[in-house]
């Protein structure tokens, strides 16, 4: 997971076991209570008491495991086709996330990424063809007061592969490539 190395430690956790090869764990509340019983712990311990809560504790971990509190700048890129809507999430220019949603569907998404990603800087770029800029309206409006910058983004050879390759091999979809691409490209202001 973006460069992360995973261990799922067994059922009877035992902190000596991992505590070398990890800085960082997730755990139900059950468990945490069973590794605070150890006391051995230098690794950090993230709880997670809700299943909605899984996204967002990812995040917070991996920013620790940058050695950071919150990224940078987050970028979304969108690109909007007919009746979908193809996207793009950047943490400090590495790539998060890559989705593709029904066009119904881009506030609950737009809303989770806000949620999710700690962040000092999120700019959400959206490509200006097709209804581009209805739907940068409904993000605006999504967004005002939260200290998000919404860009309109001229498409102009965003649909080609993205600059990185290995990535373009991987994503073969061309409107997620354009999600990518339109994400890296300085836009135009939105107000409604």
């Amino acid at each position: 997971m973006r460069g992360v190395e995973i261990v799922v430690p067994s059922k009877g956790i035992n902190v000596d076991e991992i505590k070398n090869r990890v800085r960082v764990i997730l755990v139900d509340k059950e468990v945490s209570e069973r590794l605070a019983e150890q006391d051995k712990m230098t690794v950090d311990i993230f709880v997670i008491t809700d299943e909605s809560q899984v996204d967002s504790v990812v995040e917070k971990a991996l920013c620790l495991l940058y050695g950071k509190e919150e990224y940078s700048e987050v970028i979304m890129g969108v690109d909007v086709g007919p009746g979908y809507v193809a996207y793009a999430v950047i943490t400090d220019g590495e790539i998060a996330e890559l989705g593709k949603v029904s066009e119904d569907k881009i506030s609950d998404i737009v809303s989770k990424v806000i949620d999710i990603y700690p962040h000092k800087n999120m700019i959400i770029r959206i490509g200006a063809s097709h209804n581009g800029p209805e739907i940068a309206s409904k993000i605006y409006s999504l967004v005002e007061g939260c200290g998000v910058r919404v860009e309109l983004v001229e498409e102009e050879y965003t649909t080609k592969p993205t600059l990185d390759l290995d990535l373009s091999e991987r994503v073969k979809d061309k409107d997620i490539n354009a999600a990518i691409n339109i994400s890296f490209k300085p836009g135009i202001k939105f107000r409604s």
